[in-house]
């Protein structure tokens, strides 16, 4: 559980830089010289392979607390993210030189995955009140939001500034997990 905890402080920021990176891709060429750099095709391939190690084993730690707590619906939907997130960046890693059109379909597919997993995610984080109280269900609730907004693809922005501060929630969570639970023993 330390090691997901501070694996999710690193993923956090790579996976900010990931986004900053997708933005500046997305940019046309003329507007480039407004961010000053060009990212290269390197740099973005070793944010993203950082990124799925950080994502599995972060999501290694829900997983874990699922087991721990007998929470059936946060350990499956754990897994399933750890396959979707390895799946997304080793696919996205390859994606760097891909024509608009494809970045585009690729990314709206992404997006209704991601929503697929990360809505029952957050229930099982909600199912975590018994356990946690009040501040699971205020992470388990803006997990739910955060991921119903990448579902519904055209409130793509509104996930843009949620993911930070939810990103956040979970990160304190499983300290909060991490704190109150022996996991050695696999015993609370």
């Amino acid at each position: 559980m330390n090691l997901a905890f501070w694996t999710g402080i690193v993923f956090i920021i790579a996976e900010a830089l990931n986004i900053f990176l997708g933005l500046i891709m997305g940019l046309k060429p003329t507007h480039l010289y407004l961010v000053g750099f060009q990212v290269s095709q390197t740099l973005y391939v070793i944010v993203q392979i950082v990124c799925a190690i950080c994502a599995f084993i972060f999501y290694l730690g829900f997983f874990m607390t699922g087991k721990t707590l007998k929470n059936s619906l946060l350990k499956v939907s754990a897994l399933l993210f750890i396959v979707v997130e390895v799946i997304s960046y080793n696919i996205s890693a390859f994606m760097f030189d891909a024509e608009k059109f494809t970045s585009l379909y690729y990314s709206i597919f992404t997006m209704i995955f991601y929503g697929c997993v990360g809505v029952p995610f957050g229930i099982g984080i909600l199912k975590l009140n018994n356990h946690l109280g009040s501040y699971a269900t205020i992470t388990g609730i803006f997990t739910i939001i955060l991921y119903a907004t990448l579902l519904a693809v055209i409130l793509f922005f509104v996930a843009m500034f949620l993911w930070l501060p939810v990103m956040i929630l979970q990160l304190i969570l499983l300290y909060k997990v991490k704190e109150q639970y022996d996991f050695t023993k696999n015993i609370p």
